[in-house]
C-alpha cells in the first residue's frame, strides 16, 4: 500500500524518499522469496513424488522361484512302452502385476531315461516334454528324445540284459508381456516311451521354476 502524505520539513524529503524506496524494495525481496519458496517446496514435493513412483516400480522387478522339494523325483518305470502326465501340482507360480509387464518364465530340469533291451535287434524311443502355461494357456515348450536300434552293440551278443543310459538337461524359457492383475504360471511334463519285449526307467528331477519382472 502507498505511504501516506508524510508532514517532513523540505530538508528531510530526500531521507524520507530513500526510506520509501528501501521498503518498497524490502517488499518487492519478501514477494519474490516467497514465491520463489512455493516454487521450490512444490518441485520438492514433486521429486519426492517421482522417487517414491520409481521405487514403487523398481519393488515390481523381482524374481519369484517355485520352491520345491530337492528330493522330489518324478519317476515312472513302463514295460513294453506307455506314457502319462507326471504330477506337476507343486510347478506353479502366482503372481500380481500393478501395470503391463514384461516378464521372463524359465523351467529346467535333469531328465535321466534307462534303457533296458532283450533282444539284439531291439529298437526303442522316448521323449520327454514340458510346457510353460500362463493363465491355462500354452506359452512355450521344449522337449527331449530318443530314437534307437541297439543291434550290433558291442558286447550285447555276451550280454542277455543290454542297457543304455541316457541323462540330459531340460531348459524351456520364454518372454512374455502380461496385463496388468493376477496371474497363473504352470509347468506340464509329459513323457512316453516304445521299448518291445523291455523296460524303460524315466526320471525327472531337479525341478525349478523362476518368473522374472523385467521390466
Amino acid at each position: 500500500m502507498p505511504f501516506p502524505k508524510n508532514n517532513l520539513p523540505s530538508s528531510s524529503l530526500p531521507w524520507g524518499r530513500e526510506v520509501e524506496n528501501q521498503l518498497e524494495s524490502l517488499k518487492d525481496t519478501v514477494y519474490k522469496n516467497e514465491v520463489n519458496n512455493s516454487a521450490r517446496d512444490a518441485t520438492s514435493q514433486t521429486n519426492i513424488k517421482n522417487i517414491n513412483n520409481i521405487l514403487a516400480d523398481q519393488l515390481q522387478l523381482k524374481t519369484y522361484i517355485t520352491e520345491t522339494n530337492p528330493n522330489t523325483k518324478r519317476s515312472k518305470t513302463y514295460t513294453n512302452g506307455g506314457g502319462e502326465f507326471l504330477d506337476t501340482s507343486d510347478l506353479t507360480q502366482t503372481i500380481t502385476l500393478d501395470k503391463p509387464r514384461t516378464l521372463v518364465i524359465q523351467y529346467s530340469a535333469q531328465c535321466r531315461v534307462r534303457n533296458t533291451c532283450l533282444d539284439p535287434t531291439q529298437s526303442y524311443s522316448w521323449y520327454i516334454l514340458s510346457q510353460i502355461y500362463v493363465n491355462g494357456t500354452r506359452v512355450s515348450y521344449a522337449d527331449i528324445q530318443k530314437s534307437r536300434t541297439v543291434g550290433g552293440a558291442v558286447g550285447f551278443a555276451n550280454n542277455p540284459y543290454s542297457q543304455e543310459y541316457d541323462s540330459q538337461q531340460m531348459i524351456n524359457i520364454k518372454r512374455v508381456k502380461l496385463p496388468a492383475g493376477t496371474h497363473t504360471i504352470s509347468v506340464t511334463i509329459d513323457i512316453g516311451c516304445t521299448n518291445p519285449l523291455g523296460t524303460t526307467d524315466m526320471t525327472v528331477d531337479g525341478d525349478d521354476l523362476s518368473v522374472a519382472v523385467v521390466q
